[in-house]
């Protein structure tokens, strides 16, 4: 009975922590599509520069 409550309890954290993790990576990409928006957004002069160059090429 105590093994079974134990490997219970395990599986909770373990659904737990598996949440955590996704949020965390949500999170992630979150700030990753934000920094990608805002590079299309506001682009810095090199990244114009870089662009202008690739285009004439």
């Amino acid at each position: 009975m105590i093994g079974l409550t134990l490997s219970l309890n395990y599986l909770e954290s373990d659904r737990v922590y598996h949440k955590h993790l996704q949020r965390l990576a949500y999170s992630q990409i979150k700030v990753e599509l934000g920094v990608g928006i805002e590079k299309l957004l506001f682009p810095s002069p090199l990244n114009l520069l870089i662009i202008y160059i690739v285009n004439t090429v």
